[in-house]
């Protein structure tokens, strides 16, 4: 597994977040929760409609000349992107709430022990739904005497990045396009929170 959660990354993530107004106003930590875990129901409901579109042959094409509506057409609402949606609302989370390091501390200890054990420590269930289960379990379990342990999310961070990785997808690449296809969208994505 090659190392994807960075400072950089999770910096980049929260720039983009803050630019589109997300924190205005601090958000409560478990509503941020709650929208990590929903990205990964959002996978799910693409798993069970088949939208497993791992696009690469439209990756080297966006990846130069970005266009939203190429994004929006081929790429938005299947499994590599709800992934992606997911890994950048941790990454905006741990940074939002002062929690980079341990985050980061919990991505490298997740990372270090399936490298390490060759998964030995900690596997992820075959079934997709059961390992989108066993991840949203560990994020709900990052919260605990009224404050998230982001040294979980960090581990759930790297639990996505290797249940990406097992589907055969470039998380790094369809982290990179989400987030310009964000950069195009409107205030808070049209949405309210």
């Amino acid at each position: 597994m090659t190392t994807l959660l960075t400072t950089e990354l999770i910096e980049k993530c929260h720039a983009g977040s803050r630019a589109k107004g997300f924190w205005d106003e601090t958000p409560d930590q478990r509503q941020q929760l709650m929208l990590m875990i929903g990205e990964l129901a959002e996978a799910q409901e693409a798993h069970r409609k088949g939208r497993m579109r791992k696009s690469t042959d439209l990756l080297p094409e966006l990846l130069e000349v970005f266009d939203p509506l190429t994004f929006d057409a081929y790429l938005k609402d299947n499994v590599p992107d709800e992934l992606a949606d997911s890994f950048i609302r941790g990454c905006d989370f741990v940074a939002g709430f002062g929690s980079v390091q341990d985050a980061l501390d919990g991505y490298r200890s997740a990372h270090y022990h399936y490298t390490e054990n060759e998964g030995i420590a900690y596997s992820l269930p075959e079934n997709f739904g059961a390992c989108l289960f066993d991840i949203t379990a560990r994020l709900t379990n990052a919260w605990g005497l009224r404050k998230v342990d982001a040294y979980q999310i960090g581990q759930g961070l790297a639990d996505i990045q290797r249940l990406a990785e097992r589907g055969g997808i470039d998380l790094a690449t369809h982290i990179d396009l989400k987030l310009r296809y964000n950069a195009t969208r409107g205030y808070k994505h049209e949405k309210a929170y």
